[in-house]
């Protein structure tokens, strides 16, 4: 393995630490020492160094491909954005290991730097089952429950710094909303879906109605107002609560007081 060339070649690119590197002139000073470290480690450590980029390297592809079945296309960019991001400290990190003292530091701090990369490509991986799960779930969802699903969706996605920070917390719902793969997780996220039902249906009924069947502008207007507080305050509400739906059982009590309070707003538009 520590004879094969291109995966020489690709580890000592990963030990300049940045692209453009192997232009440079800084670049034609270090190989030197490069090559000096390269053969002071020992076939043993060369290998195993060798054999672990290449695992990784797999591993890594795999992940990418497997993000690209999903069809939300801010999730892939944002998918891929961390990811870069995790390969660019990987190869910091791992040219930072090339310039310790002593070969017997150096091999220890690549295979450091080698499991922490690891982990990081585990948490892409875990990530992805999360959202697996979300989409299934979506997927699944009909009627009423798919109107509730993406209202709970908008409001924890309803920020006003644009559209990219938006993405960003959007991404962190379909992650939150799979997070406990069992089916006693997935179902008090349903359950909590299923019960905002009857609020979000009535919402843009109870707008209409104030809106387009009242003729005194002031009292639309005073309607409006007692609408919208209500409905922030209901968004706020959903903020605070949704991700501490599978712990917390009292997650839940509000959303009959919230219900209560558009019926009685109702009664006063009737």
């Amino acid at each position: 393995m520590y004879d094969d060339k291109r995966v020489f070649n690709s580890v000592q690119k990963m030990a300049s630490g940045f692209e453009g590197y192997s232009d440079s002139e800084e670049y034609k000073d270090d190989q030197p020492r490069f090559y000096r470290v390269w053969g002071n480690l020992g076939i043993n450590k060369l290998s195993h160094i060798m054999s672990e980029y290449s695992r990784l390297n797999k591993k890594r592809s795999d992940i990418q491909w497997m993000m690209m079945n999903f069809d939300i296309r801010k999730i892939k960019e944002h998918f891929n954005d961390k990811l870069n991001d995790c390969d660019r400290n990987y190869a910091l990190e791992f040219r930072g290991a090339f310039q310790k003292d002593g070969f017997n530091t150096i091999y220890d701090g690549i295979v450091s730097v080698m499991k922490a990369y690891e982990k990081n490509l585990d948490v892409f991986e875990s990530d992805y089952e999360r959202l697996r799960i979300f989409r299934r779930i979506r997927s699944g969802l009909i009627g009423k429950s798919r109107l509730s699903f993406n209202y709970i969706r908008d409001a924890l996605t309803d920020f006003e710094n644009g559209s990219q920070s938006k993405m960003y917390f959007y991404y962190d719902f379909c992650v939150l909303f799979g997070y406990d793969t069992g089916s006693d997780g997935n179902n008090r996220y349903l359950q909590f879906v299923e019960k905002c039902e009857p609020i979000v249906e009535l919402m843009p009924s109870l707008k209409g109605k104030i809106e387009f069947e009242i003729d005194d502008d002031a009292v639309v207007s005073q309607l409006l107002e007692a609408f919208n507080k209500l409905e922030n305050e209901f968004k706020l509400y959903l903020k605070e609560v949704f991700p501490r739906i599978v712990s917390d059982d009292t997650s839940f009590e509000g959303l009959d007081s919230y219900k209560t309070a558009f019926e009685e707003l109702k009664a006063r538009v009737m």
